[in-house]
């Protein structure tokens, strides 16, 4: 089965992973900026995959379960490799990674009782937040810590918010 526009964008989002890890442990001056330029692309692409899926009106499976798989992947990566540079401390990627485990597994869940919900402005707010301070944190940007520990509580928030919908409608859907 040949693979759309939408989810081709999708896998390169996966390939630019190894390449975003790279340049982060590159020692040169200029490596930082390739690394996050990659990130931010990979970053840009989810929304790019997303939009051209239902402009061309090729939303597929494939790409339903791909496109998270995708993000997951590249901030995932990106946040161990920062704590392996200690730039940020253990215990926050893995708050920030369980949440991310943990809503997907309630979208998964409600998809399997026939319902989608849909992205809040909490996990759009999240994901912002998320991709400066990493961004910040790559490149050492004084505050990178302020505003990572501002994308947990965002996380933690709309991650609460999130699972009480997921199981308002699982819940409904067994009455």
């Amino acid at each position: 089965m040949p693979l759309g526009l939408a989810n081709k964008i999708t896998v390169a989002r996966v390939l630019i992973v190894p390449f975003v890890i790279v340049f982060m442990f590159l020692e040169r001056p200029w490596a930082r900026h390739v690394a996050v330029l990659l990130f931010v692309v990979g970053a840009l692409t989810d929304l790019l995959d997303g939009y051209l899926a239902r402009l061309r009106g090729d939303v597929t499976l494939v790409g339903k379960l791909l496109d998270p798989m995708a993000d997951k992947l590249l901030v995932s990566s990106v946040l161990i490799a920062l704590v392996e540079m200690e730039r940020l401390p253990g215990w926050l990627v893995i708050l920030l990674i369980s949440r991310e485990f943990v809503v997907s597994t309630l979208r998964l869940l409600a998809l399997l009782h026939g319902a989608v919900i849909p992205a809040a402005f909490g996990g759009k707010l999240k994901t912002f937040l998320q991709m400066l301070g990493i961004s910040m944190a790559i490149l050492e940007i004084r505050g990178y810590m302020l505003v990572m520990l501002a994308s947990a509580l965002v996380s933690l928030a709309s991650g609460f918010l999130y699972a009480r919908r997921a199981l308002e409608v699982v819940g409904s859907s067994r009455s």
